[in-house]
């Protein structure tokens, strides 16, 4: 991807991250019924979830590149394969949270290129921050109706060693987290550690600018719960690594289902990531 390419590319994806948002507080704030109903995998699905992707696809149209949704129909993988590029979207990601009114909710919007993700924007529609990644690197802004970035600053934000914080998720705490926290509490230096429960991919916003360490994950996520957070998270100079191999995540891939994973801030040893990564490693 060119340069002009990139700039064409992340204002379509900041735009419809923007048109997203509006859509989103328009029920938040309004809808006492957000019109939850529950899909075939048990996972529920409310009016903003759809409106948002209905604004989402609309914008992301534009670029004539393959998109890949939670919430539209899903392309068989002999078609995908061929894709060299595609968007990766979670229109409402937390949508659990939303539902609970906690805030903890973003809209993700990846552009996957040969299975890298090669461009990532996360908006937090009720603080109205953005999380993108451009030029190489990682940037935090507040985000304009219209989708421009007012006051961006580079990632990581760094005033002083990144705290001992490992991060899990409100909705779906897990073993793994809590074995990670053992173990490295464990560990020279990290007598201090805490968790401290997040919803959505906020977890990996707080990883891209250093306010927290580790994300560890097991069970099941899909593609468009990771795909914006680790082009964010690598451009800020961090990992989002399979636990498997340590290998960075992959995808467009046969299976969306993401393998269990670690993400870690750039001043993560790697004793410490290999620490983390046996711990989830060892969850079964």
């Amino acid at each position: 991807m060119t340069e002009p390419q990139e700039t064409e590319l992340l204002t379509l994806a900041l735009r419809a991250a923007a048109e997203a948002v509006q859509a989103i507080m328009e029920v938040y704030q309004a809808d006492a019924d957000m019109g939850v109903i529950q899909k075939a995998d048990n996972t529920p699905v409310t009016r903003a979830d759809m409106a948002s992707n209905e604004r989402i696809v609309n914008v992301l149209s534009q670029s004539d590149i393959p998109i890949l949704s939670e919430e539209t129909a899903h392309e068989e993988y002999a078609v995908r394969s061929n894709h060299r590029q595609m968007w990766v979207v979670d229109p409402l990601d937390g949508t659990k949270e939303f539902i609970k009114r906690n805030d903890m909710f973003s809209v993700c919007i990846a552009l996957v290129e040969e299975h890298r993700p090669t461009l990532g924007v996360i908006a937090i529609p009720t603080t109205g921050t953005v999380y993108f990644t451009q030029g190489g690197n990682a940037w935090r802004g507040t985000l304009s109706p219209l989708g421009e970035v007012l006051s961006p600053i580079k990632l990581p934000i760094t005033f002083g060693p990144t705290p001992h914080v490992v991060l899990g998720s409100v909705s779906h705490p897990g073993e793994a987290t809590r074995r990670v926290v053992d173990a490295l509490s464990r560990l020279p230096g990290w007598d201090d550690v805490r968790l401290v429960p997040m919803g959505s991919s906020i977890k990996q916003c707080m990883i891209a600018e250093g306010s927290a360490s580790i994300y560890p994950r097991s069970g099941t996520t899909m593609e468009w719960d990771t795909a914006a957070g680790q082009a964010i998270i690598e451009a800020a100079g961090g990992k989002l690594l399979n636990v498997a191999d340590s290998s960075p995540v992959t995808y467009n891939r046969p299976d969306l289902r993401n393998p269990d994973f670690v993400a870690v801030s750039n001043s993560v040893s790697p004793s410490i990531l290999s620490a983390a990564i046996a711990a989830v490693a060892a969850v079964q």
